[in-house]
């Protein structure tokens, strides 16, 4: 099994792979902007169906690279949590917890057995506050 860090390494050359793809996005809507302003230009504002059905594949063309890089925002956002909670996880086993800090997290589980027991149907002491 790979090491926090080893994680957070990997997760970090994703993440740079991720913005070479985000920026190659943009180049391409870029070159597809250019293409159909050279074609407006070369048609000299033509509405011959033909040239009007090309202009419709370019700003379709661009459409769908700016959805495609939406998702990828959405991927490197879930990309981001990862390796935050990889951090926090990293500070938080390298920390001693103190026995007090620990009892919020004991009453929840507790709290949640009860649940578990409810919806079970047994029921269990209750559990303190």
């Amino acid at each position: 099994m790979a090491t926090l860090e080893e994680i957070g390494i990997g997760l970090n050359s994703v993440l740079d792979k991720a913005a070479e793809a985000g920026a190659a996005m943009r180049t391409a809507s870029d070159l597809v902007d250019g293409a159909q302003s050279l074609l407006a230009s070369a048609v000299g504002g033509s509405l011959q169906p033909d040239v009007e059905a090309t202009n419709a594949h370019f700003s379709h063309v661009v459409v769908r690279v700016t959805e495609l890089h939406k998702t990828l925002s959405v991927a490197i956002d879930g990309v981001q949590a990862s390796r935050r909670s990889a951090q926090r996880t990293a500070r938080t086993s390298s920390t001693r917890i103190r026995p007090e800090d620990a009892r919020p997290l004991v009453h929840l589980e507790r709290r949640g057995a009860r649940r578990a027991d409810l919806e079970r149907g047994r029921s269990s002491p209750p559990v303190g506050r």
